[in-house]
């Protein structure tokens, strides 16, 4: 167990340490890239997810997931209810996923949630992540890792499929930089309307020698769309999730909205006229 420990602390210390300076940076061309986020498998509204893909995969250049693709309730420190999903289940279901969006479109790219973040810090459970070889969910899908199962030590395991995809680009951090715009998936949070971006906006503007013009997050199951802070917007997107069976704490406790965003780069350049987010709740309500 200790050993474990340390291996996987040193792994997230190269990503999560103080020091911001790791954040790799892509080149988008010009075009149309849907970005989604918080699908929280295995609460993800399946059918609405593989829906906005089918609608967007032939005229896009490529998807942009913001993390909290995976919801780990098994290792949440959340009280719980009914049936908790066990993580290796979890783990096959958003691979499936990923990869049946990876045949849809050119390219994709993810960056790492804090419901991702869990395996790490839940370590204690071994049983649940003893399938893993690295604490990190993602980097297993992108590297083409299928679960596998040995019906006669009763274990489960990753190989890796020479037919998985090739088009996951991940980096193992919560945020990326696209030309000018910062796409991040914050690990604090407000419940105040566009603060949770605000924060994210002014923490970057500090720390980084970097002239960013839009910020775009998951996290927060808002949509704002277009919070100007000073000359940054800020978007957050929403997520394409159930409602969690487990119990939130009341601090938590707020309307949902179901959403996406359509990312525009016209001229190498973020562009704030074509780019909104897609509130997808108020045609529900």
């Amino acid at each position: 167990m200790k050993a474990l420990n340390q291996n996987l602390l040193s792994e997230v210390k190269q990503y999560y340490g103080k020091d911001k300076s790791y954040i790799p940076t892509i080149h988008l061309e010009d075009g149309l890239y849907p970005t989604m986020s918080d699908f929280h498998v295995p609460y993800h509204l399946e059918q609405t997810i593989r829906g906005i893909a089918k609608a967007y995969s032939k005229k896009s250049k490529g998807l942009i997931l913001l993390g909290d693709i995976f919801d780990v309730e098994s290792l949440s420190g959340f009280k719980k209810v009914g049936i908790i999903p066990r993580l290796l289940d979890e783990y096959e279901q958003g691979r499936r996923l990923i990869w049946d969006l990876a045949e849809m479109f050119e390219e994709i790219w993810m960056i790492m949630g804090n419901h991702e973040y869990r395996v790490l810090a839940r370590t204690r459970n071994v049983d649940e992540i003893a399938f893993l070889d690295s604490f990190d969910l993602l980097r297993h899908i992108a590297n083409g890792d299928r679960l596998y199962y040995d019906e006669y030590n009763e274990e489960a395991y990753l190989l890796k499929d020479s037919e998985a995809p090739k088009n996951i680009h991940y980096y193992g951090t919560s945020v990326m930089i696209a030309n000018d715009i910062l796409f991040a998936h914050p690990m604090h949070f407000s419940r105040v309307y566009g603060k949770t971006v605000s924060n994210v906006i002014t923490d970057y503007k500090l720390e980084l020698d970097y002239n960013f013009r839009a910020c775009i997050i998951g996290h927060t199951h808002f949509c704002v769309n277009g919070l100007s802070v000073g000359t940054v917007m800020g978007y957050e997107i929403g997520c394409l999730a159930k409602p969690m069976k487990y119990l939130r704490k009341e601090i938590r406790k707020r309307k949902t909205h179901v959403g996406f965003m359509e990312t525009y780069i016209t001229n190498g350049r973020f562009d704030p006229y074509r780019s909104r987010v897609i509130n997808l709740s108020q045609l529900i309500d």
